[in-house]
């Protein structure tokens, strides 16, 4: 994995590659950082390249183990989408992070 990918989405003969990022924010150097996420969507398959380890992918892998789950019943590409979702669903604390730190820098 090049870690200095820019976020794409390439379509191959048997599969489709996504690059993407993770944001977060670091409490030790107190800035917003990121992570690389590849993903790799095949027939029958989804595999997933993470840059750092963290717990982006921890409520999709406890819905995986859930024999009742919809994550085990449906496609792969439902669980590629909600590999997605959690990417996306992952920039909202950083976002509301930063969103505190200009409000108070504006509000007296």
């Amino acid at each position: 994995m090049n870690t200095n990918q820019h976020p794409k989405i390439e379509e191959f003969q048997n599969y489709l590659y996504v690059n993407t990022r993770t944001y977060y924010f670091d409490k030790e150097s107190g800035k917003a950082r990121y992570d690389n996420i590849s993903i790799i969507l095949g027939k029958n398959f989804v595999i997933t390249f993470q840059e750092k380890e963290n717990d982006l992918f921890e409520s999709i892998q406890n819905r995986i183990n859930d024999k009742n789950s919809l994550l085990r019943k449906e496609k792969n590409d439902y669980l590629f989408c909600t590999i997605l979702d959690a990417v996306v669903d992952h920039y909202f604390p950083t976002l509301e992070h930063i969103e505190e730190k200009i409000v108070s820098r504006f509000i007296i």
